[in-house]
């Protein structure tokens, strides 16, 4: 597969995976009633903002070079690492959030949930595209 045709897939396997895991995360947090908000946050806006927030992580953690010649155990730690360095991120943005609006503190804690699901979707992700590739 050449090296243009394997970025769109990458990319294209992320905007759906990462998405996925945006959108699950949101209806726990905002759709399922566990969090009262007096103004619920918007889906759009952030969903775009947060992709754009991991595939610049993903770029910085090497995920988008041709990874032919490594294991796929290797990319799935290195999905690993990324994930936990940007949801590490995210938890201070929300923590810092919080604070400021005084919501409540469960919010922070399912950054848990929404890193167990990002880890899981995008190696899925990844998954599916080296299984496509060989």
């Amino acid at each position: 597969m050449s090296s243009k045709k394997e970025l769109f897939l990458l990319i294209l396997s992320d905007i759906i995976f990462v998405n996925l895991a945006w959108s699950l995360y949101y209806i726990v947090r905002v759709e399922s009633g566990w969090i009262q908000f007096t103004n619920p946050p918007s889906f759009i806006m952030p969903m775009i903002i947060i992709f754009l927030y991991w595939v610049i992580v993903f770029y910085f953690f090497g995920l988008y070079k041709h990874w032919f010649v490594r294991s796929r155990f290797e990319e799935f730690v290195t999905i690993f690492r990324a994930v936990s360095f940007g949801c590490f991120i995210l938890f201070f943005a929300i923590f810092l959030d919080d604070y400021y609006k005084d919501a409540r503190v469960v919010s922070r804690f399912l950054i848990l949930l929404y890193w167990i699901m990002a880890v899981f979707w995008v190696s899925l992700g990844r998954v599916a595209i080296r299984g496509f590739q060989t």
